[in-house]
């Protein structure tokens, strides 16, 4: 069986962290914590390494099996919470589809139905799904070799427009706003990892270098998403890129390379594509995999026809649930971190203690029947 390297994999992972940022973290930190947005990155970070730590044990704990077949080992009601799960996976991933072809159609194709945008990508995100997870690690290790050139292009372009001035004043309101955003960050940025969870770490080739690589892929992400948030702060200040659904976006039509290459921002911004079509696939990977193992599917066809209805569906799903950008705004900003942290933090953090639970008990059983034996 073909594997996952542990490069393609952090690639992955690094596209996930940054998905959201576009339209949902960086407008939310610009409207509530504004220039305090990068002490809400930071703290959001660091808080990030619970959920982190909570996904990487989960992958460590028998590493041939998948995350259904290690909840339905470890809970009595496994299958139902791998159906909760599974429900709240949907949800997001058409959520997070959904502000996607939010962006190509008000920067882009604002004259094109945003449907036949969403179905545009359809053909493509079920045949990378129907080539495995090995062609989708590769597919995005290689989007990420060019998702850096782009932002390289983009630091050089901003760099010399940085305004040191747009930094203050540093906590003007207080640090309560600052702190709530930090939490939101975690919940939008951090928590689409728990998707990696689907992939057994047995189908990685190195994994006596998984940990350590993550690890710095975490953290190297966070420091990108800092990078940007105070490039498109320096540049713009807080005030202008509030009014902004996109700032970092309007700040890229302020790039000019080498004097005289102007009008980047739409090449530039080919990255964010790259993010959130990564977060699409990975969602809808763990959805049909999710569907695969609880009927019990070996047959490929079937699988493949089951890719094909979830793509379809996680596409259309977006535009049916928003029918209008103001519900889409109001799920987005108000329930949707509450969902992420319910079902993605504190559900995996009750997976772990029940690990570490069953763990204990088997250690007991084991020591009492030694003594027993002597």
């Amino acid at each position: 069986m073909k594997k996952l390297s542990t490069l393609q994999f952090c690639a992955i992972e690094y596209f996930l962290i940054l998905a959201n940022n576009v339209g949902l973290t960086t407008y939310i930190l610009f409207n509530y914590a504004k220039q305090d947005g990068i002490i809400s990155i930071v703290l959001g970070s660091l808080i990030g390494i619970i959920p982190l730590a909570t996904y990487l044990k989960i992958m460590n704990t028998k590493p041939e099996l998948n995350i259904f077949e290690k909840i339905e080992d470890i809970f009595k009601n496994g299958k139902i919470i791998n159906f909760i799960l599974t429900i709240g996976i949907l949800f997001l991933t058409a959520t997070n589809y959904n502000n996607l072809i939010n962006f190509i159609s008000s920067q882009y194709l604002s004259q094109t139905p945003q449907i036949v945008i969403a179905l545009s990508f359809l053909p493509a995100i079920i045949y990378i799904l129907n080539k495995g997870t090995t062609v989708i690690g590769r597919t995005i290790f290689i989007l990420f070799l060019i998702s850096m050139i782009f932002l390289s292009l983009t630091v050089l372009g901003l760099i010399w427009q940085i305004k040191i001035e747009n930094l203050f004043p540093i906590l003007e309101n207080g640090i309560k706003n600052p702190l709530i955003c930090s939490i939101i960050y975690t919940s939008f940025n951090i928590t689409p990892l728990f998707l990696l969870t689907v992939i057994p770490k047995n189908e990685i080739i190195d994994k006596e270098k998984f940990n350590k690589r993550v690890i710095i892929t975490y953290i190297f992400a966070n420091i990108i998403v800092l990078i940007i948030f105070s490039l498109t702060l320096l540049v713009l200040g807080a005030n202008l890129a509030n009014l902004y659904q996109y700032p970092e976006y309007d700040v890229l039509k302020k790039i000019s390379l080498i004097g005289f290459i102007e009008r980047t921002e739409s090449i530039i911004s080919l990255r964010w594509t790259f993010y959130v079509l990564t977060v699409t696939i990975i969602g809808i990977l763990f959805i049909s995999k999710y569907i695969i193992h609880s009927l019990k599917i070996k047959n490929e066809k079937t699988n493949k026809k089951i890719i094909t209805i979830i793509s379809t569906l996680i596409v259309i799903l977006g535009k049916f649930i928003f029918q209008n950008s103001t519900k889409f705004n109001n799920f987005t900003y108000t329930k949707l971190p509450i969902i992420s942290t319910i079902l993605l933090i504190i559900i995996p953090l009750i997976i772990i203690k029940n690990v570490k639970n069953k763990s204990l008990h088997h250690f007991k059983n084991n020591k009492t029947n030694n003594t027993s034996n002597n």
